[in-house]
């Protein structure tokens, strides 16, 4: 598949240095070669995204440029995954933390950056895809070439309106006016949320995934990602390291859904529970979250879909979270959460990729529903 934009050339700047790169085989040197990149990317770092699949000593981890005065001005970093497309495997590489300096803003150093860094990566041979980029640097991937593919829903179902009331009443007066009916409204969508999901749990049991030995785990991850035309690393190790980062930020629970009569398991879902911070859909914050930050199933499995979203409902109408967040990609799911009564919030979750040109792929992958898109893709670790 030849790249659907040509990657266009970006005039240099003189205001820093050429490009630099931090590879996975730069873990015993680090301190030596790249002195301004240990507070970005340090050896622990490195020798652990080394382990990853689709790492090997080329893979570059940080591409980074430095200014007159010897100074880290501009960077992103990346994180190494394997994608397969139309059953071959090829590597894939996350990019995020797209950083320049305050002073050098505006100066075309991120374009130059991105660019740059994009071709290096295509000489390997490796594609590059981002997740919840900011409209500054989606504008930078469109005058580069890189697909934009779209937005991934999502939805948010609520048992506090108090983050919304923030967010909309500004006036105190007003807010406390609004209170009483806007949490009877919630209590209202609840209830119908609720009714209709139960049922969806017929004949399902749902069980932690630590039950379950590392051959179902793997053969279900295999099973659930291979349906898609295009899907990420299934390697359990992976899933496993992407929780242990989690969890350092959170409550994070695996759960496995089986089938009540056989025991055999067709799904799975992972939830995250944690104080929101920072504003969510760009509005809200100060809030106890819940998200769905990875599941899997059969693509088009509506039984499963239901499984998921059911047992998701009743986890979080039984906890203290405020509110339920769903990023997801899949259709059979996205359908299920509308009729459940759950509200899509803001414009969700952005997804851009570049492909190298002399990939052996058709043009039939370009749009976000193809790809089995969760929270964990990509950005798993900045959580």
């Amino acid at each position: 598949m030849v790249e659907s934009k040509k990657m266009q050339s970006v005039s240099d700047t003189t205001v820093c240095s050429g490009m630099h790169v931090v590879r996975c085989g730069d873990c015993s040197a680090l301190a030596a070669r790249h002195p301004h990149a240990e507070a970005i990317l340090n050896a622990a770092s490195l020798s652990h995204f080394s382990t990853f699949p689709g790492a090997a000593d080329d893979f570059p981890l940080l591409f980074y440029l430095l200014d007159p005065q010897d100074r880290l001005c501009a960077y992103f970093r990346v994180i190494p995954d394997q994608v397969t497309l139309e059953s071959r495997t090829y590597r894939w590489a996350w990019t995020g933390d797209n950083y320049t300096l305050p002073e050098y803003r505006g100066r075309g150093l991120s374009t130059k950056l991105q660019g740059e860094g994009t071709r290096h990566l295509h000489e390997l041979g490796i594609a590059r895809g981002s997740v919840f980029s900011t409209e500054v640097t989606l504008h930078i991937f469109s005058k580069l070439g890189i697909d934009v593919a779209g937005y991934v829903p999502r939805f948010v179902a609520v048992r506090s309106a108090q983050p919304f009331l923030d967010a909309h009443a500004s006036n105190r007066i007003f807010r406390m006016a609004l209170s009483r009916p806007a949490q009877f409204a919630a209590w209202l969508m609840g209830r119908w949320t609720r009714a209709r999901a139960r049922g969806q749990r017929a004949d399902v049991d749902c069980v932690p995934a630590d039950t379950c030995t590392d051959s179902e785990l793997q053969r279900l991850l295999d099973r659930t990602k291979g349906s898609y035309s295009a899907y990420f690393s299934t390697d359990l190790s992976l899933l496993r390291k992407k929780l242990a980062a989690a969890r350092r930020m959170g409550r994070v629970d695996w759960w496995v859904l089986r089938d009540a009569a056989s025991s055999d398991p067709f799904a799975y879902m992972v939830v995250r529970r944690r104080w929101q911070e920072k504003p969510l859909a760009e509005k809200y914050k100060g809030f106890n979250l819940m998200t769905l930050m990875d599941f899997g199933f059969e693509a088009s499995d509506s039984r499963a879909a239901g499984a998921v979203l059911a047992y998701l409902v009743r986890e979080f109408f039984s906890s203290d979270a405020d509110v339920l967040e769903v990023i997801s990609g899949n259709s059979e799911l996205n359908h299920l959460a509308r009729r459940c009564g759950l509200l899509a919030a803001g414009k969700g979750m952005s997804f851009s990729y570049a492909l190298p040109g002399d990939w052996a792929c058709s043009n039939s992958i370009p749009s976000c529903e193809h790809w089995p898109l969760t929270h964990f893709c990509g950005d798993a670790f900045a959580f």
